[in-house]
Order: C-alpha cells, then sequence, then structure tokens
C-alpha cells in the first residue's frame, strides 16, 4: 500500500524539469531585453553627442537637402539648359544683408558663407544646387511662377 501513495519517481523528475525549462526561458527573455534596452540607450546617447558636435560647428559651409534630381539624359521640355542657367547671377549668402532666410526649394535656412543663384527677372534666390535642379525641370521661378 505504500507503494501505491508516492508518485513514481520519472514523473516527478518531469514535472521538475518543466518547472526549471520555464524559469531558464524567462531569464533568458529577461537578459536578452535588457541587453536590448542598453544597446538602444547607447546609440541614442552616440546619435545627441553626434548632433551636438555637428551644431557646434556652425561656421562650416553646410549643404542643403536636395529634394529632387534632375536626369541629365532626360530630355524635358519645360526646362531650361545649364549654359542658360548658369548665367543667371549667383553670389554669397551674408547675414548681414537682410534677406530671406530661407531657401524655398528645400525649405533649410541659409547659412554664412553658402552660395545662392537669383533669378534676374524677380530678384528672387534660392541655394544654388536647389535653383540648378529646379530650373533643369521648370523654367520658372519656384517661387512666383514667373
Amino acid at each position: 500500500m505504500s507503494s501505491s501513495s508516492s508518485p513514481p519517481p520519472t514523473t516527478y523528475l518531469i514535472n521538475l524539469s518543466y518547472g526549471y525549462s520555464i524559469a531558464i526561458a524567462l531569464l533568458f527573455l529577461f537578459l536578452f531585453s535588457i541587453i536590448i534596452i542598453f544597446f538602444y540607450l547607447f546609440l541614442r546617447i552616440l546619435s545627441i553627442q553626434n548632433s551636438n558636435r555637428n551644431n557646434n560647428n556652425s561656421n562650416d559651409i553646410v549643404l542643403s537637402r536636395i529634394i529632387f534630381m534632375a536626369e541629365d539624359n532626360e530630355e524635358n521640355q519645360n526646362g531650361l539648359e545649364q549654359n542658360v542657367i548658369n548665367s543667371y547671377p549667383k553670389f554669397e549668402y551674408s547675414k548681414d544683408v537682410g534677406h530671406d532666410v530661407t531657401c524655398s526649394i528645400c525649405l533649410c535656412d541659409y547659412k554664412d558663407s553658402e552660395m545662392l543663384r537669383m533669378m534676374p527677372e524677380c530678384r528672387h534666390y534660392f541655394h544654388l544646387c536647389c535653383l540648378d535642379s529646379w530650373l533643369k525641370l521648370n523654367g520658372s521661378c519656384p517661387f512666383c511662377r514667373n
């Protein structure tokens, strides 16, 4: 009778191993999530340091963002040829002049010493590379459409 009241030893070991396997799986998931969190924080700190380092170099010439590029091999009837675009006046931006501070094409602020190009008819000006790309696709001023 005593043999029927105690569970067989193999059943006890199987139940015990399920408990350990669940505990090991939970421990592994916990450690994995901790590693992912630390990795994320490390990358976040690096990106903040890089952005602060880039902001401290405000005297450097900054290239503006190009939203579009004209393909040289495409035949575009509306755009201007490069020699006509090069004939438009260009100048170096200075904050002392007191003009607009934002390029209407890329929506970036002008920085000191950036090269700008002016439309001769309406005297609107834009980043050199922005306006050149625009005029290859369209023959009019991006601001007033003249």
